[in-house]
């Protein structure tokens, strides 16, 4: 970090030190415990244009909610089918 901050020392505006706060979730105003655990994720690809058709049928209030997941489906590969918010939240299965 010293020899990369000597390099670029002449183009800094400000340097100081500074103590990040520990996170805390805006909801429940908890600390937020970091930690990596396995997910499993699901290719959309083979089910995407079925997933935009049945977007199309459903009505949404409010309107731009469509829009939102539309381009969430649109702009994925992948989807984390696992996402660790709690425990007993079921993983969805697609058949």
């Amino acid at each position: 970090n010293e020899q990369i901050f000597q390099l670029i020392q002449k183009d800094v505006l400000c340097d100081e030190m500074y103590a990040h706060r520990y996170p805390y979730d805006w909801r429940t105003k908890k600390p937020v415990i970091m930690r990596a655990t396995s997910q499993w994720f699901a290719s959309i690809k083979p089910f995407r244009n079925e997933s935009l058709d049945a977007i199309d049928q459903v009505s949404w209030v409010p309107a731009v909610g469509e829009k939102r997941i539309s381009s969430m489906v649109l702009g994925r590969e992948d989807w984390c089918i696992s996402r660790q918010r709690s425990w007993g939240v079921p993983i969805p299965v697609f058949y």
